[in-house]
């Protein structure tokens, strides 16, 4: 049997930034995200999909994962923006669309005339 290895408890803090990038993210790329494993006693993430690292999918410390994960910001931040703008008028739109639905049913009801 091996010899048991004296393991220690370790905290990890996820900064706000990175946070807040892989929430807003996720809106336009439902898979960006991390994968997380234990390595020689410590965390490591990778990118399984390809979205924030350099190319190599290595094993990657947090801190190696932060800056990989804020370099990709500061090159998609725009493009996350717009994506947002566009979801929030797909969102519009679909309110607007049952708005109109309301309408014409209710015109149906009452036997009026419904411009569409």
């Amino acid at each position: 049997m091996k010899k048991q290895e004296n393991y220690q408890d370790y905290t990890l803090t996820i900064p706000a930034d990175i946070l807040m990038i892989v929430d807003r993210a996720k809106l336009v790329w439902d898979d960006f995200d991390f994968t997380i494993f234990i390595k020689d006693r410590t965390p490591h993430f990778c990118d399984m999909v390809g979205y924030w690292d350099d190319g190599n999918y290595n094993d990657r410390t947090p801190e190696h994962t932060w800056t990989l994960v804020r370099k990709w910001w500061e090159e998609h931040k725009h493009e996350v923006s717009f994506n947002e703008e566009v979801w929030k008028a797909k969102e519009k739109v679909k309110v607007a669309q049952s708005e109109l639905d309301d309408l014409e049913k209710k015109a149906k009801s009452k036997s009026w005339h419904f411009w569409k």
